[in-house]
């Protein structure tokens, strides 16, 4: 069913320091301490009034508001303002700066002589001109003044998605929707730091499959999410991967950019859809794209360092010299074909351990959210397989009967066969980048495997053994002249990876640092797709009628049973299916709204 509609559904908040930006000014410049410093909220237009905008083409056209001339929806339960209300609430220290991404339309043309110049911008009717509170700006941003090749209005939140890399958003961003609320204090911890990266969140025992010819055909979201899937199996190896939650989602602006530039024509084809849903259109989902894509990118680099980078020569040699070493690195001897590995215990997420680098870093201390799985422990979706797993990979053993333990996922075991995975027999796989490629996409629990053996021969904390050696320098780099323009170290931006070219010179030729060191190359490529698997207390709540409504709110005053945790949540989604008595459901939904969050923002006429 669609929308007659879009409902206001994202806004940008900003965080306490500013985007960084070094002196090339490039799209895939990443501060490393960057906070999140943007709140981004969609917004579907339930209630609002028009206002007259001109579009850049016709920056000059005066704006007016224009009232009573036409309804543009019909008013709803006023969630936008009251979920901005709730992030203001718990978040109001952290943040600088909201964007509301509103929908807007042609204005009539027998009203104004430039009318194809000027577009009505739908906007909340509770909204004043002053658009500020206290320290915190908010902005209306119209679909057109972002999104590429905009002809008509567009009520596909997937089409509006899709263009997000032009938002002027910081470098980290937290992305809602209009029917998510904040439900206690919160802080950049739950969403990102900048020792530990953006939060993702995931359910790692609910698994999305690649949609191929063996796959059920999917409708709705998971057929998005299907597609999106094998897009990334396409880059990265086929997989079924987590489903990412409908939560506040931290998106990173350079994670965005480079998403866009590998699948620009699948998001271009996806901005150009109106409707959401569309089973003969093929639409990408970019934060589903965007999220993996940081935990891909993460395997990719680990494995591209230790192959290519530390053990293959600098014109991509690999002989039996290379192949013996790195088969001694990873716990093999010469005259046997297996590996059995195990994972070691590591103190990445011991409490002490967090607070120093917290501290070191400059962040904000501990806060509720639990960290499942950083990415200074590997790879978390080497075990979950097409069903999923009940955890995430845990590194401690359990201090619990009933609490996981190193051992408590398939992962924590695997093997490594030196025929099948070094392709010790095998002619067609040429040089250092072959072996990378049929790691880490031909056969990639091989690739899996090789990560978990590698983290355990790290130690206790970090990943020195996927790294070159100190002294390794590229020499092209010592001899050539300073670089007018840094680019940020990444592999190939490809939408697949057999067109890749992963040896190292082109790499280096492509993306030229400025250290002529390999080993600091390679430590700021992997640190650049640094991520954290986030648990945050929160609930999903599908509202169907005013029973449902009342119940629900009542589990918020009172206990219903002592394992009902609810009243601790710190996130909620109200999931709007009303139909039955939609009236009296409306007003319960309101009243409940205006007496969680009952102060007014300065921007609320």
């Amino acid at each position: 069913m669609f929308e007659p509609y879009s409902r206001p559904r994202c806004s940008v908040s900003s965080w306490a320091r500013p985007a960084f930006t070094t002196r090339a000014r490039r799209r895939m410049d990443l501060d490393k301490r960057q906070r999140p410093t943007s709140f981004s909220r969609q917004a579907y237009g339930r209630d609002g009034r028009t206002q007259v905008s001109a579009t850049p083409r016709a920056s000059r056209q005066e704006k007016r508001e224009c009232r009573g001339r036409r309804q543009v929806v019909p008013a709803k339960h006023d969630e936008l303002r009251h979920s901005l209300r709730s992030v203001l609430e718990h978040f109001r220290r952290w943040t600088t700066h909201f964007q509301v991404l509103v929908a807007d339309f042609p204005f009539p043309s027998c009203n104004l002589t430039q009318s194809r110049h000027v577009r009505l911008s739908q906007i909340p009717q509770w909204l004043n001109k002053s658009r500020t509170d206290g320290s915190i700006s908010l902005d209306i941003v119209p679909h057109s003044q972002f999104m590429s090749g905009y002809r008509q209005s567009t009520f596909s939140s997937l089409s509006i998605e899709s263009q997000f890399a032009n938002l002027n958003v910081s470098e980290a961003f937290i992305y809602m929707n209009d029917d998510i609320f904040f439900m206690a204090p919160m802080t950049p911890w739950d969403f990102y730091t900048s020792a530990y990266g953006p939060v993702l969140r995931m359910q790692s025992d609910l698994m999305v499959p690649p949609l191929t010819r063996e796959t059920k055909k999917a409708y709705g979201e998971w057929q998005t999410l299907q597609y999106s899937n094998q897009l990334l199996g396409d880059r990265f190896g086929q997989r079924y991967r987590p489903y990412t939650t409908h939560e506040a989602k931290t998106l990173v602006k350079s994670m965005v950019d480079e998403v866009t530039i590998t699948w620009h024509s699948e998001l271009h084809h996806t901005g150009q859809q109106r409707f959401r849903m569309n089973p003969e259109a093929k639409d990408a989902y970019l934060p589903f794209l965007a999220t993996h894509w940081m935990v891909e990118r993460h395997r990719e680099a680990l494995l591209w360092s230790w192959v290519v980078a530390r053990i293959g020569g600098d014109d991509d040699e690999w002989g039996p010299v290379q192949s013996a070493q790195a088969w001694k690195e990873l716990g093999g001897v010469d005259d046997k074909d297996l590996i059995d590995v195990r994972r070691k215990a590591r103190s990445t997420l011991h409490e002490d351990h967090i607070l120093n680098v917290l501290e070191s870093t400059g962040d904000p201390t501990i806060g509720r959210s639990q960290y499942a799985f950083v990415s200074r422990d590997g790879y978390p979706y080497a075990g979950l397989g097409r069903f999923g797993w009940k955890n995430w990979p845990v590194f401690q053993p359990s201090r619990s009967s009933d609490a996981p333990g190193i051992y408590s996922d398939p992962a924590a075991r695997c093997s490594i066969s030196r025929t099948e995975c070094l392709a010790a027999s095998n002619a067609r796989i040429r040089g250092a980048s072959g072996i990378f490629t049929r790691l880490a996409f031909e056969v990639p629990h091989c690739g899996d495997c090789v990560i978990t053996a590698l983290v355990a021969s790290s130690g206790d904390l970090g990943l020195s053994a996927f790294l070159p050696e100190p002294d390794r320098a590229w020499m092209s780099w010592k001899d050539a002249a300073e670089p007018s323009t840094a680019i940020a170290p990444h592999l190939p931006l490809v939408a697949n990876y057999r067109a890749a070219n992963f040896t190292l010179s082109h790499v280096f030729t492509q993306s030229r640092g400025e250290t002529t060191s390999v080993r600091d190359w390679v430590v700021e490529l992997v640190a650049r797709y640094r991520f954290t698997i986030g648990l945050t207390p929160s609930h999903f709540a599908m509202l169907r009628n005013p029973n449902s409504i009342k119940a629900l709110f009542g589990r918020f005053e009172k206990k219903i049973h002592p394992d009902d945790t609810i009243q601790d949540i710190m996130m909620l989604c109200l999931n709007d299916d009303i139909s039955l008595q939609p009236e009296r459901a409306d007003t319960l939904l309101r009243k409940w709204q205006a007496q969680r969050w009952p102060r007014k923002a300065d921007w609320e006429l």
